[in-house]
């Protein structure tokens, strides 16, 4: 079976990434993948051929900054989707900058959900690359190997901080990756989960 990645599971960007004046710019709003759609979302890439990587987003970031961990947050959606034949990747601990993750009125907040800037100091980088690991893998009870950067956007010192944290590989589209990249690289298919909300039809493998 072919990969195929799922981006932005437990990820608050579908609450706050809009322009409450230009909808037609916005990201979200959208709802997250409940129960029943994550066995039917399994079983249909199952069928198409897929082994789905489900990227992660370890904390959902409420409107006060406060970060709630994914099987906190989503606990039915969690339950179901640790049972399910899928990898866990992680996909950041917060996904944004906290503090500026609000949706505005009128210009996008684009830019603040990205989580690995070149501009964040070493010692935060660090804890949520191993926070971020700690909270999947007590979750889902099994190793989390990949790095799937937010945007990936990332560093060589991600990567190296990532490696030294226990992530074996990460993932992006070829010729993003920062060089030199301590960790190997994976370009998968990949689809946020927006477009599965929006009725995404799985290719052909």
């Amino acid at each position: 079976m072919k990969e195929l990645e799922i981006h932005d599971i437990g990820a608050s960007v579908k609450r706050h990434r809009r322009t409450y004046l230009r909808p037609w710019r916005s990201w979200a709003p959208y709802p997250e993948l409940e129960a029943a759609e994550l066995e039917d979302l399994v079983a249909r890439a199952g069928l198409a051929g897929y082994h789905l990587v489900m990227c992660v987003t370890a904390c959902w970031v409420e409107d006060d900054g406060r970060q709630v961990p994914y099987p906190k947050k989503f606990p039915a959606a969690a339950r179901t989707l640790r049972d399910l034949d899928v990898t866990i990747a992680c996909h950041g601990l917060t996904h944004c900058q906290v503090g500026q993750h609000h949706a505005r009125l009128l210009r996008s907040n684009r830019a603040a959900w990205r989580e690995f800037l070149p501009t964040m100091p070493a010692l935060v980088e660090r804890h949520h690359l191993r926070q971020s690991k700690k909270i999947l893998e007590d979750w889902w009870g099994r190793p989390v190997h990949r790095l799937v950067p937010p945007g990936e956007l990332f560093t060589a010192r991600t990567a190296e901080i990532a490696k030294d944290e226990g992530y074996t590989e990460t993932s992006c589209r070829p010729g993003v990756a920062p060089e030199p990249c301590a960790l190997p690289i994976v370009s998968p298919r990949r689809v946020h989960d927006r477009e599965i909300v929006r009725g995404y039809v799985f290719p052909a493998a």
